[in-house]
């Protein structure tokens, strides 16, 4: 197992754990549910992660990014929620660009799984131990697109 492989497989089992620890011992609120979501979505990261990372297939690992990536769209999405629900930030546009983060979430998701040739682009195998991303060998311009219309928007609000 290489490092990426174990620091993944940490990262599912003690993500997966504090999602069960809440659901268990938490209080039922709002802010508990939102941290509960953002929790499971590292966990669905650290098991893609464990999973492209140990398979020797170029086909398998590139599905287990394409779950992993659920987790790339939307731990921006569910942590921008999450921190103005913490913090009881109510500005009047807070609601359109919950809603707006959302929609784009869904977006990238549909270009993730229906178009990820355009989305991921390719794999290739790095120090000779797993499959990682290739986005120079296409130049994908909606994964561009991706990190700037995400992490622009969310840091400027």
């Amino acid at each position: 197992m290489n490092a990426f492989a174990f620091s993944s497989l940490l990262i599912f089992l003690f993500s997966i754990g504090l999602v069960f620890f809440l659901c268990i011992k938490g209080k039922k609120d709002k802010i508990t549910t939102l941290w509960i979501f953002v929790c499971s979505i590292a966990s669905i990261w650290g098991l893609g992660g464990y999973k492209f990372s140990t398979t020797i297939s170029k086909e398998v690992a590139f599905f287990w990014w394409q779950i992993a990536y659920i987790s790339v769209i939307f731990t921006p999405v569910t942590f921008y929620h999450f921190v103005y629900t913490f913090l009881k930030l109510n500005k009047k546009y807070y609601k359109y660009i919950l809603l707006l983060v959302y929609v784009l979430g869904v977006i990238f998701l549909i270009f993730n799984f229906f178009i990820p040739s355009l989305f991921l682009g390719d794999l290739r195998l790095i120090f000779n131990q797993f499959w990682f991303l290739d986005w120079l060998k296409k130049k994908n311009i909606l994964y561009l697109l991706f990190y700037i219309s995400f992490y622009c928007l969310l840091w400027v609000c």
